[in-house]
């Protein structure tokens, strides 16, 4: 009988210790990643250095059919170059475009 305590005693030990080097693993990568980095994983797309931050001034994508404002993260997966700029929302709206959902 206490030959079965002893080899439970090792099973449970070995799972602990897995499961806690696992954990302290994770801390340990954690704490070492600078906000530069953190940042990286967020793909947004900047702004082009030609054009001003107007807080009126939308975006949509030549191929779609919704437009983001600028400060809507909704669209940054859109390429630069299908990029199309609007002074103001109402004139995306009459080029036929209608706001994103997730920027209203």
């Amino acid at each position: 009988m206490k030959d079965f305590y002893n080899k439970w005693y090792v099973v449970i030990s070995m799972v602990l210790v897995g499961v806690g080097g696992f954990i302290l693993g994770g801390l340990f990568v954690h704490s070492f990643s600078t906000p530069l980095q953190k940042a990286a994983t967020v793909h947004l797309q900047p702004l082009p250095v030609e054009q001003p931050i107007d807080a009126q001034r939308v975006y949509a994508s030549k191929r779609g059919k919704r437009y983001y404002p600028w400060w809507c993260d909704a669209g940054s997966t859109i390429a630069e170059e299908n990029i199309v700029w609007f002074e103001t929302p109402e004139l995306a709206q009459a080029a036929g475009y209608s706001i994103a959902k997730g920027c209203q």
